[in-house]
């Protein structure tokens, strides 16, 4: 179901980034790119259940916060605004602008980054 599809993603994440940790020796910080809610879904139409359960992108985006809200090396680079019609962001220069600049906040602690 979909709840556990959702929740076995956020642990995959965590896995991912854990693995990379261990394989590069290093604490390493990671700027999670948001997937876009895209019209379609990989596993279920994207829509609240009754119950309140999100399907779909919004669950796997919930998964994605959650593991960087869990990770105090790990920020979310929520861009909403950079374009859909696809997994794939169509102005990519400005999302890689802005993981550069969360990158730089949580390494060096700069925050006069736009």
């Amino acid at each position: 179901n979909d709840r556990m599809i959702n929740r076995g993603y956020a642990c995959l994440l965590h896995g991912l980034l854990e693995s990379w940790r261990q394989a590069f020796n290093s604490s390493m910080p990671w700027v999670i790119i948001q997937l876009p809610g895209t019209g379609g879904s990989p596993f279920s139409n994207d829509t609240d259940t009754a119950d309140g359960t999100f399907l779909g992108w919004s669950a796997m985006q919930l998964a994605q916060r959650a593991v960087a809200e869990s990770d105090p090396k790990t920020l979310l680079n929520p861009i909403p605004d950079q374009g859909f019609g696809g997994l794939h962001y169509s102005h990519k220069i400005d999302v890689a602008n802005r993981a550069l600049n969360l990158t730089r906040a949580l390494v060096f602690g700069d925050t006069t980054i736009d």
